[in-house]
């Protein structure tokens, strides 16, 4: 947040993406079938993320339309 304010002058946008558990070969490798339920039960969504959530919005980040999208 810090930098969104030092660079905003400069018109730099500065943006995080930090997802909770994302559905990947990872996960699927670091966890079994009871600890990704227990994810699921925390997770405010009620299930994990997928790839292409986290992609879609780095992707919408990337455009001109998060433009005004800053901190």
């Amino acid at each position: 947040r810090a930098m969104a304010i030092e660079l905003a002058p400069h018109n730099i946008t500065v943006n995080a993406v930090c997802p909770g558990p994302v559905y990947t070969d990872m996960l699927l490798g670091a966890t079994d079938a009871d600890q990704r339920e227990e994810l699921i039960a925390i997770a405010p969504l009620g299930r994990l993320g997928k790839p292409e959530d986290i992609a879609s919005v780095v992707l919408y980040l990337a455009t001109e339309e998060s433009d005004w999208c800053t901190g």
